[in-house]
């Protein structure tokens, strides 16, 4: 654990150029072997440069695959990112309000504040959500976290 969290600092620091030469390729190459080592924040740092193309080929094909990894691993910043896709809709990101609530619900169960407030807007904002619908979505969603 305090190798990978070791390996996610200097990530970030080759990232971002913090103290030393910004190496974008290398940083990615970093959060990769991260990422497969389970770091869901990883995953998502290695999701938002593919998304941006730092240091990698720009691919929003790949920048969603990976945010779903992160997503499984854990990642709240993962999930906010998820539930707002949702709520607009992207490329290979459909709109859908019940995949919204319940990414936004798994960042409020894993303590991100940005679940609560992306929820309100969804239940505020948002069209008239299927009961059954949403039941069984929080179910799926529950059983990752629970």
């Amino acid at each position: 654990m305090r190798r990978q969290r070791r390996n996610l600092v200097n990530a970030a620091s080759l990232a971002t150029g913090d103290g030393v030469e910004a190496d974008l390729k290398r940083a990615a190459r970093l959060y990769r072997q991260e990422m497969t080592a389970g770091s869901g924040e990883a995953a998502f740092n290695l999701a938002t440069m593919y998304a941006r193309g730092e240091g990698v080929r720009k691919s929003w094909e790949t920048a969603v695959r990976l945010m779903r990894r992160a997503d499984k691993l854990g990642s709240t910043d993962a999930n906010v990112f998820l539930a707002e896709m949702h709520i607009k809709g992207a490329p290979n990101i459909r709109r859908d309000m019940v995949s919204a609530l319940c990414h936004s619900v798994l960042a409020m169960i894993r303590g991100d504040p940005r679940g609560q407030r992306i929820l309100g807007k969804i239940l505020t904002e948002g069209e008239p959500l299927d009961s059954r619908k949403v039941a069984a979505a929080l179910s799926r969603c529950l059983k990752k976290v629970l």
